[in-house]
């Protein structure tokens, strides 16, 4: 059983999309996601990559169901 992940908490995480789909169990596909402007280094698997800084609101169902 996992708790929503929030759309805020989306930019402070300093992820790409790759990563958060595979820690938080979760699809979010490239038209789903808002970039960074700058490709940054990413928390997680130490790449430098476009970071994830939020969710298109017509995608936000996908956060609600993940398990961590």
């Amino acid at each position: 059983m996992g708790s929503n992940l929030k759309r805020k908490e989306i930019a402070s995480l300093c992820m790409c999309r790759r990563c958060i789909n595979k820690e938080y169990n979760i699809h979010l596909e490239t038209e789903d996601c808002m970039y960074s402007m700058f490709p940054q280094k990413c928390s997680s698997c130490g790449v430098t990559k476009d970071i994830v800084v939020n969710v298109r609101l017509t995608s936000k169902h996908k956060l609600k169901e993940h398990k961590k």
